[in-house]
């Protein structure tokens, strides 16, 4: 996985659809984090306390605040929450599929906005 998530999107505003595009992958990753997802390797005391921040930060890029998406491009980056939870909970191949296309999704979204 490329370390694309350092790219700043300039633009105030989020293109809808890729808004969407980012969503769904974050269900998908939801549906993933299961009660007894092993969290050893992240900062979260709970799956409740993740879920709740990942719904936050949906819910505000949802109303177009960059503030969700600069969650997601962190929670997404190379060695942080998403694939240390994939890597010891046994999805960390579907999770690098996830990962580039959420790297697609934000590059397109850089590029929009130079």
């Amino acid at each position: 996985m490329l370390c694309k998530h350092f790219i700043q999107v300039k633009k105030e505003e989020i293109n809808k659809q890729e808004m969407i595009e980012i969503i769904k992958l974050v269900d998908i990753i939801k549906l993933k984090i299961k009660a007894n997802t092993d969290l050893m390797w992240t900062h979260y005391n709970s799956v409740d306390e993740l879920i709740a921040e990942i719904d936050l930060n949906s819910k505000l890029l949802e109303k177009n605040n960059k503030k969700g998406l600069e969650f997601f491009q962190l929670l997404f980056s190379p060695t942080a929450t998403l694939q240390e939870i994939s890597i010891q909970n046994g999805w960390s191949q579907e999770y690098l599929k996830l990962a580039a296309e959420f790297d697609n999704i934000y590059e397109n979204l850089n590029n929009k906005n130079k």
